[in-house]
């Protein structure tokens, strides 16, 4: 196959990934100092030597325009640097929740025991004072750019699909287009999905730009359906929770990118051999 359109990376087209465990409610100040010493032991052992600090900036347009409180929850964390400058690995902890983000994604089979070990032993801390798990996220970003310049159909990375819009495949100018559902799993949960296209020109320092394709879907498992228990969890039963809800979410949004994806760019990924 000739494709029109190159991975983003060697091996895959992921740019980033990401894994977001969110808590029924935030956390007090004493269990989040606790959060943040385990934070930072994870740091040590995932050698992440650079400290993040989450702020909150307000500022208001026009006369006697009074700003309300800050909403943003108070977070900190850690990252890496790659070679070419871009955050390679971070862990963002915030008073209800904790994100891992990656953006030199290997595969699954690698990345799922580090989810299950980093998120586990952070949500520790956060199950001794709020044992119930609102909700866990996976998001990926994939990204392809033109072997050509200039504008270049998208027709080919895509098959008919319930996501894609018609003026996605009927000509070569950008455009963008989100699609989100709430599905049923059970009586107590229910999945959210989000696929975001953005198709776009690249600024290139030299010649022509190329057309950028990014490709984000995003899955979470949320237990917050109205007037039903919400998922405790036990401290010693973080782990096998997380490594459960984390397998099936990743295989949700396996099912959305074979949606998606034409079978050529799904064996370009390797989603299929």
């Amino acid at each position: 196959m000739n494709a029109a359109f190159d991975m983003r990376r060697t091996r895959h087209a992921i740019g980033e990934f990401s894994a977001t465990l969110k808590f029924f409610q935030a956390v007090s100040s004493n269990t989040f100092a606790k959060v943040k010493q385990t934070a930072q032991r994870e740091a040590t052992r995932l050698e992440l030597p650079v400290p993040i600090r989450q702020q909150t900036f307000q500022f208001a347009i026009g006369p006697n325009v009074q700003l309300p409180p800050a909403q943003m929850p108070e977070g900190f964390g850690f990252h890496s640097f790659a070679r070419t400058g871009e955050i390679e690995t971070a862990i963002l902890c915030e008073t209800d929740g904790v994100v891992l983000t990656l953006h030199d994604y290997d595969s699954w089979q690698i990345v799922h025991p580090m989810i299950v070990e980093t998120l586990g032993n952070l949500a520790e801390e956060y199950l001794t004072e709020v044992p119930a798990v609102r909700s866990f996220a996976v998001q990926y970003l994939n990204e392809f750019k033109s072997h050509e310049p200039g504008n270049v159909s998208t027709a080919e990375v895509f098959k008919p699909n319930r996501w894609l819009p018609k003026f996605g495949v009927e000509g070569d100018q950008p455009w963008h287009c989100h699609s989100g559902v709430f599905i049923p799993r059970d009586a107590r949960s229910r999945f959210l999905v989000n696929v975001n296209f953005d198709i776009g020109t690249s600024l290139e320092p030299t010649g022509a730009p190329h057309t950028l394709l990014k490709l984000l879907i995003l899955v979470s498992l949320n237990f917050d359906v109205q007037g039903q228990p919400p998922l405790t969890v036990a401290v010693g039963d973080a782990r096998e929770v997380l490594k459960e809800i984390s397998d099936t979410v990743h295989g949700v949004e396996k099912d959305v990118l074979g949606e998606v994806l034409s079978e050529d760019y799904l064996k370009m990924v390797g989603a299929i051999k």
